[in-house]
């Protein structure tokens, strides 16, 4: 097993270095200056500005070749200094520690959420097939592909905050409110809810398709043969190796993932790092888009190890 982990993180780095350079240019190659940001709104064509902006980007080291650029980032990076916003002129690495939080709250939330209703839902549709429910779970699953992450996060929004007042239509917390742990909730419900069933439409399919497949092999009919329980054999056979593939498609999905919660955390003002890329592409905050990109390619790439061992878990052949 250390061996296959070894495999599967030396495979890793150059993906991210890969990942990284292609960011780095496509960071730079974006329309405007980031400086020009800086610059007063009255003083935008003036001598001034053109000095400012002169010594700013040699201050900056902006003045150099592309390949120089990267390379001192990547040094810094290598140093544990991830840089300084240009827009808000604090350490990125504060920053994103103040952000991180709160996406993985998000994420993980809605993450869980989707599991815990998708699996029920495929395998149920499964034992039911051709059924009013399996004709029914695969609506709504194509549904959910269907409808746009923000579409349906504005209509939660009417419904369930401007219609209803069940629930706040935005934010972390209640302004001036003491934090509390139900306040929280309350704000995380909608978002979580909302981004969970964009993934639940993918997960339904993949569940329901593998277990498909899974219980038509010769050792399902063999154990039902033998006279083994249903349950046993759905929930103890065939349930652990249809989970195979949706642990690669879980990790294949973590950028969707990622994507759904930057829309999602700019529709309710959650305060995440998707809510602060947004921001920084708004400004041409090349430090933090860069950092951040860097944190979800290095999250993408640990998912994508962990589905690999938790699937080498469930079928040893895959190790060899």
């Amino acid at each position: 097993m250390a061996a296959f982990v070894l495999r599967r993180l030396a495979i890793a780095v150059p993906v991210i270095i890969g990942i990284l350079i292609l960011a780095f240019c496509f960071v730079h190659l974006l329309p405007g200056s980031p400086l020009q940001m800086l610059i007063p709104p009255n003083d935008l064509t003036g001598p001034d500005s053109t000095k400012f902006l002169a010594n700013m980007q040699v201050q900056l080291g902006l003045n150099k070749p592309l390949p120089i650029q990267w390379l001192d980032w990547m040094g810094q990076v290598f140093q544990g200094n991830l840089g300084y916003s240009y827009d808000q002129q604090v350490s990125v690495t504060s920053l994103i520690g103040q952000r991180i939080g709160g996406t993985l709250l998000l994420s993980l939330t809605a993450l869980l959420l989707a599991l815990v209703i998708a699996i029920p839902l495929g395998v149920t549709a499964v034992l039911k097939q051709r059924s009013w429910f399996d004709y029914l779970a695969v609506g709504v699953s194509m549904l959910a592909i269907s409808i746009p992450v923000f579409f349906l996060g504005l209509m939660a929004i009417y419904f369930f905050s401007l219609r209803l007042g069940w629930l706040p239509p935005g934010g972390k917390s209640t302004l001036g409110a003491a934090d509390s742990f139900t306040d929280t909730i309350k704000h995380l419900a909608m978002p979580a809810c909302v981004l969970a069933a964009v993934l639940l439409g993918p997960y339904v399919r993949y569940v329901r398709q593998s277990m498909l497949e899974v219980l038509r092999m010769d050792y399902i009919r063999t154990a039902v043969a033998k006279g083994v329980p249903r349950t046993r054999v759905v929930f103890g056979h065939a349930l652990r190796n249809a989970l195979i593939p949706l642990t690669t498609v879980l990790a294949i999905q973590i950028p969707a993932l990622l994507a759904g919660t930057l829309v999602i955390e700019t529709v309710f003002a959650w305060p995440g790092l998707g809510k602060l890329v947004y921001d920084a592409i708004s400004n041409r905050d090349y430090p933090i888009i860069l950092a951040v990109v860097m944190l979800s390619a290095a999250l993408v790439i640990a998912f994508n190890v962990v589905a690999d061992i938790v699937a080498a878990l469930l079928d040893p052949r895959i190790r060899l």
